[in-house]
């Protein structure tokens, strides 16, 4: 719980022709963080035996062609079909191509020969609207298309455009003799005919281009009587229609037959295609096949009985452990060529603070995980600045709610983070006598926050000053495990620059709280002392073990004077902002209580709830109010105070020992392919 979960080294040896039922038995047991074997054994080629680079093609094409047929399903019923997955999906991607390839091309074919039919069908019923339109619009000029094409010195050019463009168009003609015909179609297109000397329909033509003209041509057959051939279009485009609606409905039909197929196979393919990607990962020698990774140290007995019974004994494994010097993987760590994935292991109620600390970034491996104490300081911080039974009650029903329903399943953890607070605020609402902003409604536990101004700030630089030890005392713990004692003796957060802020706020205690009369020179003397050692210690302990300690531990070279002089500075600075800094606790509980007052205040100014002149309509008034005063000061100041904490605990704790540094463990695993 105090450190990430204890990893082993594991390395495999397989036969080429046991590889894929080896990754298939890792697929299953999803437990192994695989390290490049460029790092563990360069000596040993890449991993992925040649014959699979046409498999890898395959499947690349594959899920290309499925990601095409989910577009078109998408396209025609809205969505792909889905159902539950039931068991792992098979993991032998030879076998994947071979079974998947003729039914996916097969259902490729099937649809692009129904959309080939589709769009061709839509270009026949558009041109036979075009030159119905434009029949029409002949009509309607009196004259027919027929006629115009037997005169001798004009001619025309008829078709559709745009309607913004019939400025451009007039303009683009200035220099030609023309007359224009329009016919509006619809709000956006107009069908028109342009007649100009027939000299000059070329020049007409040139200027069409730049106007978004498409010109039509009528056929011969549907040149002679007008409301003939309009009525033998009417019939065709009917004809066209219909067998669009036929097309559609084939399509649907096809989609709805494939859908739920097309999304199995889809995730069959990219789950071998993530095994194919992982394999270049593997080492390579003539006949047999390295795998190497991180696993939970205890995992690895489950791994490695599951690994013999798969593969009939045929497997040689090794594991190492990174604190047993002379092993593989402490050597390996040691000369930093692979660093230790880490995974945290919590009991459930802490996993919805895992996202806090992850946020900032993981710890490190040989480091402290501070999910524990994040915890316990986050719903502390949380409590004391939002502290009312009543809406506390409301964001625990908020989050129980966002933590069960199934349709937030994917924000689980956030539900039980927003529940842990809504106790913590319920708590702290007990203590300081508070139900949805009204005090005197319970007795409080402790005290009331506006009556005592003074001690709430106090208890909130009491509460800052526990939280910066624990940090001080958790970074000196934490480099003392390392075996970095410099760090932990004459750091910025070590023993030295710690005793100078706890004896700073004992001689604060003692002559400022208590009233002591303390020596100056003593005074100073005994605070000096520490600070200054944070610099000599520093240096003397460098030049005295530097050759035994420092070389091992890689400590840095010679101090720089910027640093022997600003060391120090920042030390006194930090421990004083820091703890000023915790002052904000009590001060945004000051506010939660003081807002709570405004709502009430602003709640009787529409009628007092009772009372003589009390009435149903100022009781409904004040109810109103009071629920939608709560419910804005619950989102206002529940945001603010979950930003104050997650600063309070980012700068002012996690700065203290806590970098952030180590890499994630992720197992090879395709569920989420």
């Amino acid at each position: 719980m105090f450190k990430p979960e204890r990893m082993s080294l594991l390395q495999v040896v397989v036969q080429d022709a046991d590889v894929i039922r080896a990754c298939a038995c890792l697929v299953k047991e999803k437990a192994i963080h695989l390290v490049d074997r460029a790092h563990v054994a360069p000596a040993l080629r890449e991993g992925t035996p040649a014959f699979f680079s046409s498999v890898h093609a395959d499947l690349e094409l594959l899920n290309g062609v499925i990601e095409q047929l989910r577009g078109w399903i998408r396209e025609e019923l809205g969505e792909v079909p889905r159902r539950e997955r039931r068991g792992m999906s098979l993991i032998d991607p030879p076998r994947t191509v071979e079974e998947l390839k003729p039914k996916v091309l097969a259902a490729q074919g099937e649809f692009e020969r129904r959309q080939g039919r589709r769009a061709s069908l839509q270009s026949e019923l558009q041109r036979l609207k075009q030159i119905s339109d434009t029949l029409q619009s002949f009509e309607t000029a009196g004259v027919s298309y027929g006629e115009m094409c037997a005169f001798r010195h004009f001619g025309f050019v008829a078709g559709v455009m745009p309607m913004r463009s019939m400025g451009l168009l007039r303009a683009s003609l200035r220099q030609v003799v023309y007359h224009v015909e329009v016919r509006r179609l619809d709000e956006n297109d107009a069908s028109v005919i342009i007649v100009a000397p027939k000299e000059q329909v070329g020049a007409v033509r040139a200027a069409l281009r730049s106007v978004y003209f498409t010109e039509v041509t009528v056929p011969e057959e549907y040149r002679a009587e007008a409301a003939e051939a309009m009525d033998r279009l009417e019939v065709e485009m009917w004809q066209v229609r219909e067998e669009l609606a036929q097309v559609a409905q084939e399509l649907r039909g096809l989609s709805e037959e494939v859908g739920e197929w097309v999304e199995e196979a889809g995730w069959r393919v990219r789950a071998n295609l993530r095994v194919l990607e992982a394999m270049q990962l593997f080492g390579k020698t003539a006949r047999t096949t390295c795998i190497n990774g991180w696993v939970p140290r205890e995992a690895v007995p489950r791994v490695v009985g599951r690994l013999r019974s798969e593969l009939g004994g045929r497997v040689i494994v090794h594991a190492s452990e990174p604190e047993t010097s002379g092993g593989l993987a402490a050597e390996v760590v040691k000369r930093g060529a692979v660093r230790v994935p880490t995974k945290f292991r919590h009991p459930g109620f802490l996993k919805a603070f895992e996202g806090l600390v992850t946020t900032y970034g993981y710890p490190a491996y040989d480091g402290i995980d501070p999910t524990i104490f994040v915890a316990g300081t986050f719903l502390l911080l949380f409590g004391m600045m939002f502290g009312d039974v009543g809406q506390g009650l409301v964001l625990m029903a908020a989050g129980i709610l966002l933590a069960k329903h199934r349709f937030f399943r994917p924000v689980r953890n956030v539900g039980w983070l927003l529940s842990a607070t809504g106790v913590s605020a319920s708590i702290f609402g007990l203590l300081f006598g508070s139900v949805f902003g009204l005090e005197g409604v319970i007795q409080p536990l402790w005290f009331l926050p506006m009556e005592r101004v003074q001690t709430m700030l106090v208890v909130s630089i009491v509460v800052g000053v526990c939280i910066l030890s624990l940090g001080l005392i958790l970074n000196i713990v934490q480099a003392v495990q390392r075996k970095k004692y410099r760090e932990a003796l004459f750091g910025q957060w070590g023993v030295c620059s710690g005793t100078f802020y706890w004896l700073t706020l004992l001689v604060f205690y003692a002559s400022v709280v208590r009233g002591a009369r303390l020596s100056v020179w003593l005074t100073i003397a005994v605070l000096l002392l520490p600070i200054v050692m944070v610099v000599v210690g520093d240096i003397l302990y460098q030049r005295w073990f530097e050759k035994k300690v420092g070389e091992e531990q890689g400590e840095e070279g010679e101090h720089s004077l910027a640093e022997i002089i600003f060391k120090p500075v920042e030390i006194v600075l930090s421990c004083a902002t820091h703890t000023i800094s915790f002052v904000r606790v009590g001060a945004f509980g000051l506010n939660h209580a003081a807002l709570m007052m405004v709502v009430y205040i602003l709640a009787r100014m529409g009628g007092s709830f009772d009372g003589q002149g009390a009435t149903f309509t100022t009781r409904a008034s004040f109810v109103v109010f009071a629920i939608v005063g709560n419910l804005f000061v619950m989102v206002l100041e529940g945001m603010v105070v979950f930003i104050q904490c997650l600063r309070l605990e980012y700068y002012e704790f996690f700065s203290k020992f806590f970098a952030g540094d180590g890499i994630r463990y992720e197992p090879l695993q395709v569920e989420d392919a």
